[in-house]
């Protein structure tokens, strides 16, 4: 019996094949530059000039929608980890 493509994609992980954080092919930043974003006191419109990102990025990163399976301390989350 075949695997549906739901079935595959959940497994991705587990098999070391995808990519996520800076080894994503579009990544603009480093684990590094996200947890100095998280921490900076600094609006979102001058991280972006700063970055050389949008606002609506640099917020994502700053609200945990994106880069949500690093934490603070820059490991992979135990979630994220199960696979």
């Amino acid at each position: 019996m075949r695997e549906s493509f739901s079935d595959l994609q959940s497994r991705r992980g587990s098999h070391g094949n995808h990519a996520k954080g800076e080894n994503h092919t579009s990544a603009r930043v480093t684990v590094q530059q996200v947890l100095a974003i998280r921490r900076s006191p600094l609006s979102c419109e001058k991280l972006a000039q700063q970055y050389g990102l949008s606002r609506q990025a640099v917020y994502k990163i700053k609200a945990r929608l994106s880069w949500k399976w690093l934490t603070d301390a820059g490991t992979v989350s135990k979630k994220q980890r199960r696979g």
